[in-house]
């Protein structure tokens, strides 16, 4: 089974906001093509996990957003963009691509 290229984003404390849209749809043509690069490495890792939660290690929200899968007993892949090189260009891009910059950003593809 593969997953399908749908996501929920915007974790705020307990409460997961999930505003569903297809993957394929959400690059923004406004992305700057210096980024290029940025959108296809999100963009794959998203699509190579079925849980991908854009993070910072000294985000409390981010730690509840990752203790809550745990809980539920789901792996996910964590982008801890503080300890990226890239991290600031991987939330410009997170920005122009769900208009939010804010962390955590979760992407969950669904089983179909």
């Amino acid at each position: 089974m593969s997953c399908v290229g749908f996501k929920p984003l915007a974790f705020v404390g307990l409460f997961v906001c999930f505003f569903l849209f297809r993957m394929g749809n959400s690059t923004s043509t406004s992305v700057d093509l210096s980024n290029a690069a940025t959108v296809n490495q999100i963009q794959e890792t998203i699509a190579d996990n079925c849980v991908v939660i854009f993070s910072k290690s000294t985000c409390s929200y981010c730690r509840m957003a990752k203790q809550l899968f745990q809980d539920m007993n789901v792996n996910y892949t964590a982008v801890e963009l503080d300890m990226c090189e890239n991290g600031n260009q991987f939330q410009d891009v997170l920005l122009k691509m769900t208009g939010g910059r804010t962390v955590s950003t979760i992407y969950q593809n669904l089983w179909w």
